[in-house]
């Protein structure tokens, strides 16, 4: 299975960072490849992808203590053997 994620990362400070990856996976590994990303030098959030128990986790990690909010949409691609997401 392929998910393509759009991310919008707004910190309460004016710090703004758009991300767009892949994350392709299968019933016990996931990878994560990150395509385009508007950070300025700084990025604001690290991202990790993971499984468990047939489910996939995209995980967005704060790179520093500030504030702020995330937002994403995301598109399916579903193969032949689907995980759930």
């Amino acid at each position: 299975m392929a998910v393509d994620y759009t991310i919008a990362v707004d910190h309460s400070t004016g710090k703004k960072e758009l991300i767009k990856c892949l994350v392709v996976a299968g019933p016990q590994e996931a990878s994560l490849t990150i395509y385009g990303r508007t950070n300025l030098g700084e990025n604001l959030v690290e991202l990790t992808a993971t499984v468990d128990s047939s489910r996939v986790f995209l995980n967005a990690t704060q790179a520093n203590s500030l504030g702020g909010k995330l937002i994403f949409s995301a598109n399916y691609y579903k193969t032949l053997n689907e995980l759930h997401v």
